[in-house]
């Protein structure tokens, strides 16, 4: 990524960082704190066990919960809990056990605590998620680096938006085949806000194709089905719409003779056919690439070059529709192989070395 795009990016970050997705520095600086106030903890059955050793309060709510299990999954934990054993005797207790006070929303701790106590509601079979959920849940396992929970929501959100074109030009696509269904949008907004650069390329090309207008129209955006409407950052915004600009400069590129990796199919003579002397059958064939309304990676027929000139020209040998068929994969794979730039990244290897 160059340096100004990373400047720009920062200062679009800085901007959105009043929406609770940057973590603080040292979560467990505050922790152990005795309030002022008075504490009286709400109970449920789900996160209050009465054998857990540590009560977690965020806001007026309080989770009674197994530290060491806390700690054997997250490094943050476990340097908290080994802070407030070190000066026991100045720790807020409550029930005899040690409360520790964090400033997150109650919500999402209900759901991260759901998630580490309950894994398969989540990720086996049919999972049960919405954006809510799922952004609680990055947003917590990435604070708090809970290095197992991240990765298999990372893998979850990869396997919809892949890096490898194999697996994206599937049929169905994963993200169209999958369940949950993840609105492109909210994938970019989960890629920048918790660093997962794997999934941008997709997303954003996803986000392409819906176009401009279904970006800015807030209202219709939902992260997972049944979902509550989604709020965009400025810095997704941003990442779509220069996406989109450059998307243009990439194709006339793909597409130039210059830069085909086969023989130019629009030009030359066949001995068993006219060829395509018409030149509205080719400017049709390239539009698809520069307009971006279907999915210019697909390999069904009915979206091929192929399709679009035999549809306008029946009588076209074989021998020239495979000359198409190579233009055809000539393309895709200049575009594929552009994507990460179009994100503000050099190339695939930089997109993989990005993510810590």
């Amino acid at each position: 990524m160059g340096s100004a795009e990373r400047e720009s990016e920062s200062k679009d970050a800085q901007l959105d960082a009043d929406r609770g997705s940057k973590s603080p520095l040292n979560p467990a600086a505050q922790a152990f704190k005795p309030s002022p106030t008075s504490f009286s903890p709400r109970t449920t059955s789900e996160v209050w066990f009465p054998d857990g050793g540590i009560i977690i309060v965020c806001g007026s709510s309080g989770f009674r919960i197994h530290g060491g299990f806390l700690a054997f999954k997250s490094a943050v934990f476990k340097d908290m809990f080994a802070a407030g054993d070190a000066d026991a005797g100045a720790n807020e207790t409550s029930e005899g056990c040690m409360v520790v006070r964090l400033p997150d929303d109650a919500a999402d701790m209900v759901r991260l605590l759901d998630a580490l106590y309950s894994p398969r509601k989540y990720f086996k079979g049919k999972a049960e998620l919405s954006f809510d959920i799922m952004n609680s849940l990055l947003k917590l396992a990435t604070k708090y680096r809970f290095t197992e929970l991240r990765a298999d929501l990372v893998e979850l959100l990869v396997d919809m938006f892949p890096s490898d074109r194999e697996k994206y030009t599937l049929e169905p696509p994963p993200n169209i085949a999958g369940d949950p269904y993840l609105d492109p949008i909210a994938a970019v907004e989960f890629g920048l806000t918790y660093n997962i650069p794997a999934i941008l390329p997709a997303a954003c090309y996803e986000v392409a194709m819906m176009g401009m207008e279904t970006l800015f129209n807030t209202e219709s955006l939902f992260g997972l089905h049944g979902a509550q409407p989604m709020e965009v950052s400025r810095t997704t915004l941003r990442t779509c719409t220069v996406f989109l600009h450059k998307w243009h400069a990439a194709v006339e590129e793909a597409l130039d003779a210059d830069n085909l990796d086969c023989e130019d199919p629009w030009v030359g003579t066949c001995p068993e056919c006219d060829g395509f002397p018409d030149r509205q059958m080719r400017q049709a064939v390239e539009r698809r690439y520069r307009l971006l309304d279907r999915d210019i990676f697909t390999k069904q027929n009915a979206h091929s070059s192929r399709a679009i000139v035999v549809e306008g020209l029946a009588d076209c040998c074989e021998s020239c529709l495979e000359g198409l068929d190579r233009f055809d994969d000539s393309v895709r794979d200049a575009l594929w192989l552009k994507l990460p730039s179009l994100c503000g990244y050099d190339n695939w290897d930089a997109i993989n070395e990005a993510e810590v």
